[in-house]
């Protein structure tokens, strides 16, 4: 979304060592992509695409990012999901429609709260901030990862028993207001 693409080209912008990577969706993309970059006072050097490929390898690319950037609309689902998993930090906002809360939602189940933006000027704040600071992003990474034994979102044990109790909540109720499959033993000749 074009808010998200100009809140990513200010934080570069910031940040003269940043570098963007997207993924690869064609050479029309790829170069509209530049090019809108470039408008937006970026070279286009700090913008990488990278190509689909098997499950494995796309996750192996996580520890290579230091720092994911959520989109502001329609945020963070299974990208951010994998990022989290693989110890990459995310960086998300919270709008108040529920595809745009999902990334801070998540962010908050890894326990990271401090990863949420309250708006776009946060988001591009906090971006900058924690690329400023020496050592900050290694930081988030070591929690992410400290907090894989922790957090909720890395827990599937505690997934699958709340899974677990609400699949027989569901059915127990479904059960106590399911009409009689004997008939009425009354008005039955």
């Amino acid at each position: 979304d074009p808010d998200s693409f100009d809140a990513w080209a200010e934080i570069l912008r910031n940040v003269p060592q940043g570098l963007l990577l997207l993924l690869d969706l064609g050479s029309s993309i790829r170069s509209n992509l530049w090019r809108e970059m470039e408008m937006r006072g970026v070279d286009r050097s700090r913008v990488f695409f990278s190509a689909f490929t098997d499950p494995e390898r796309h996750l192996g690319r996580y520890p290579l990012v230091d720092l994911c950037l959520d989109t502001l609309v329609h945020n963070g689902g299974v990208t951010t999901t994998d990022a989290l998993w693989m110890g990459t930090p995310v960086l998300t906002g919270y709008r108040g429609d529920l595809p745009d809360r999902t990334g801070a939602s998540l962010v908050a189940a890894a326990g990271l709260p401090q990863l949420v933006a309250t708006d776009r000027a946060d988001y591009v704040s906090r971006a900058c901030q924690l690329a400023a600071v020496p050592g900050a992003l290694a930081a988030l990474r070591r929690q992410v990862l400290q907090n894989h034994n922790s957090a909720p979102l890395f827990d599937t044990a505690l997934f699958t028993r709340n899974l677990e109790a609400a699949l027989l909540d569901l059915w127990t109720r479904a059960v106590d207001n399911r009409p009689s499959l004997q008939g009425d033993a009354e008005t039955d000749v």
